[in-house]
């Protein structure tokens, strides 16, 4: 029999938003690079209830009352500090971080995480 080593990813290789329990949402390297969101810094939020879907949408117009700006970059994440937004659409973010596949609307023009 043949074991295989177990390597650790520290972090997915897929485009993911990360839902925190300090109320705040990350985008990883891999969804900035493939969705080309490099240097934006803006950001609306949606939701759909029914559909269990949040949108996150580049902007431009940070005097937007409704835009959320990034509040730390760490290399090539992003965290939007939207602690109102998850309370106000009653996400349970305080019951710990969970890691959610983030897609592409090109229709939209805005990032899908489906939530439940």
């Amino acid at each position: 029999m043949t074991l295989e080593k177990f390597e650790r990813q520290q972090r997915p290789d897929w485009p993911a938003a990360t839902i925190r329990k300090n109320g705040s949402l990350s985008l990883n390297h891999k969804a900035i690079e493939e969705f080309h969101l490099e240097g934006k810094r803006i950001f609306t939020l949606h939701i759909d209830s029914k559909a269990g879907q949040i949108g996150i949408k580049p902007a431009d117009d940070d005097k937007d009352p409704s835009a959320f700006k990034v509040c730390k970059e760490r290399g090539k994440t992003l965290t939007i500090g939207c602690q109102a937004f998850l309370k106000a659409a009653k996400i349970p973010y305080w019951q710990g971080s969970r890691v959610l596949k983030a897609e592409w609307d090109s229709q939209k023009g805005m990032l899908i995480v489906k939530i439940s």
